[in-house]
């Protein structure tokens, strides 16, 4: 568990060029949630981020067609699809 600045503390790392999410996933990479980046900036510095996730996952497979990982990113309107695979881990 982490703070909503200790987040933003890793968004300063000159490697990153555009974060729009926070992935989250456990030990074994299962995808359990994701954070928009500007809820971080919107939220007081000692929020956790487990009280900002959204559980509403929308994740595309390896198998699935570019063509219906764009269908996902259009219907709910989200800018990056993340994969995972038939385990729900994150790709």
């Amino acid at each position: 568990n982490i703070t909503a600045s200790e987040a933003i503390n890793l968004l300063q790392n000159p490697d990153y060029e555009y974060i729009e999410y926070f992935y989250i996933v456990n030990e074994d990479l299962k995808f359990l949630a994701i954070i928009p980046t500007r809820l971080l900036f919107q939220s007081r510095p000692d929020t956790f981020l487990s009280t900002l996730i959204s559980n509403h996952l929308h994740t595309a497979k390896p198998s699935d067609s570019f063509e219906s990982a764009a269908g996902l990113a259009v219907q709910y309107k989200i800018e990056a699809v993340p994969v995972c695979d038939e385990n729900d881990r994150f790709l």
